[in-house]
């Protein structure tokens, strides 16, 4: 069964009317379906909550949806590690001390990193986002990682032809 890490960007579209939830979506079914595996960290849980929090600092939506959206991730994130449908990783002292190597290579955020690095360590097949400038690092940081850009056509094709 084929892995597919999702970056924070990429796992919102799960939760909100936005760009790329139908493709998300797509995902989420095949994971029900067994045919992959969406791999994700606590990091992007934690991020995922502050997206939330964001759009409600900028009036987006209300407190009360945000409430939900964020029990929603939750019961998401539960019910998928449950079912085997989600991966969640940790992020231990390990992880924050060797994902240093992904900085250094990639010049990249060390939030970036943290997600690159446990994509690449977790074996995952495809590392997908809706960071452009991400997947453009991991794409050319030779990391033997399909790296793809959520809204990209020939990006998504691919990974759907491949799974």
């Amino acid at each position: 069964m084929k892995k597919v890490y999702l970056d924070t960007s990429a796992f919102v579209k799960l939760f909100f009317d936005e760009e790329g939830d139908e493709a998300l979506e797509k995902i989420a079914n095949l994971a029900r379906e067994k045919k992959l595996q969406i791999v994700i960290s606590e990091w992007v849980i934690n991020e995922a909550i502050w997206t939330v929090e964001k759009k409600v600092l900028k009036n987006k939506i209300g407190s009360e949806e945000a409430f939900k959206v964020v029990n929603l991730i939750a019961d998401t994130v539960a019910e998928g590690v449950k079912e085997g449908t989600i991966a969640l990783l940790k992020v231990n002292e390990d992880v924050i001390i060797n994902s240093r190597v992904i900085i250094e290579e990639l010049h990249s955020n060390a939030a970036d990193s943290l997600h690159v690095f446990l994509a690449r360590t977790s074996s995952c097949d495809f590392f997908l986002s809706a960071d452009e400038d991400l997947v453009l690092l991991v794409r050319f940081g030779n990391l033997r990682i399909e790296s793809v850009y959520l809204y990209s056509k020939i990006d998504m094709d691919k990974l759907f032809f491949n799974i």
